[in-house]
């Protein structure tokens, strides 16, 4: 019998009706396990909804508190409503007055009302354990026109992860666009979530 999946697992326990089951499982066929979201993580462009917190905080505390493994988690999203405070049950700290985001203290959410280009420049390089980045229309575009990965990838730690998903990616896909990173999964996702319309979605797992 195969073993069910972790985001399976969320989906047939997450107590949430709409946003987080349907989150949970447009990213199921990714593949992801619980081991490569750990430390510190970042999530670009969480919202106001902050579907991720299904996979940083535990199920057994409604997802109001980080997952043991999680230490602490960074949030960038230009939205005005992307917020976290209004979400799990952990201190938050805009950082929109540090100059450098170089320490912190654990089970917190530091955000900022900023794009992850200008927020990387204020973390330290090998800083993050996991970088996630899920259901932007333009990831694939953003990879390989703006260089995302290798903005990224000097703020990751060796061995940790990138995990992402989005649409515009090319059609005929060549590893080399995530370069210098391994590839770990990369698959076709469906066309359509949450009510925005994507050209070639894909899911990609990617370690340094």
């Amino acid at each position: 019998m195969q073993k069910e999946s972790w985001i399976g697992q969320l989906y047939e326990t997450c107590p949430f009706e709409y946003v987080y089951p349907e989150f949970l499982s447009h990213i199921e066929r990714m593949e992801i396990c619980p081991d490569y979201i750990f430390g510190k993580v970042l999530v670009i462009g969480q919202a106001s909804a902050f579907p991720e917190k299904t996979l940083v905080c535990s199920a057994e505390t409604y997802y109001r508190q980080l997952r043991p493994e999680v230490e602490s988690i960074f949030l960038c999203d230009p939205d005005p409503f992307s917020s976290p405070s209004t979400q799990p049950d952990i201190p938050c700290i805009n950082t929109i007055t540090m100059g450098e985001i170089s320490s912190c203290q654990p089970s917190a959410a530091y955000w900022e009302l900023t794009s992850s280009y200008y927020y990387l420049q204020k973390t330290p390089k090998d800083f993050f354990d996991t970088v996630m980045m899920f259901r932007a229309v333009d990831t694939g575009y953003q990879i390989v026109n703006n260089g995302l990965i290798s903005t990224i990838t000097p703020h990751l730690k060796k061995g940790g992860y990138i995990i992402l998903s989005g649409g515009r990616f090319p059609e005929d896909i060549s590893e080399g666009v995530f370069a210098p990173l391994k590839v770990l999964k990369l698959t076709p996702l469906i066309n359509y979530s949450g009510g925005f319309p994507f050209v070639r979605n894909m899911g990609v797992i990617l370690q340094k």
